[in-house]
Parts: C-alpha cells; sequence; structure tokens
C-alpha cells in the first residue's frame, strides 16, 4: 500500500498527538491531579425532538 506524502504526514500528525496524549495522562495520573467532578444531570423518558 502506497500513501501520498500528505497521507504520510497527516499520519504522523496523528500519531505525534496520540503520543502526546498518552504522555500527559501518564503524567496526570502519577501526579494525582484529577479530579472527580459531581454532575447531576436530570433523566427524563420524554423524547427529544430534532
Amino acid at each position: 500500500m502506497s500513501q501520498t506524502f500528505d497521507e504520510l504526514r497527516s499520519d504522523m500528525a496523528e500519531q505525534e498527538r496520540e503520543r502526546l496524549f498518552i504522555e500527559d495522562m501518564d503524567r496526570i495520573d502519577a501526579e494525582g491531579d484529577i479530579v472527580e467532578l459531581k454532575i447531576c444531570v436530570p433523566y427524563t423518558d420524554e423524547p427529544q425532538s430534532p
């Protein structure tokens, strides 16, 4: 399978974004900066209008 230069560049950029995201999540987990948020969302059986 061959790729154009733009496809290759796009794939590489996506891989770098994923790598940075995982690196950030690992750092945040190690530092313990995660805060639980309690959000109340009302429940309704009524269908939503489009």
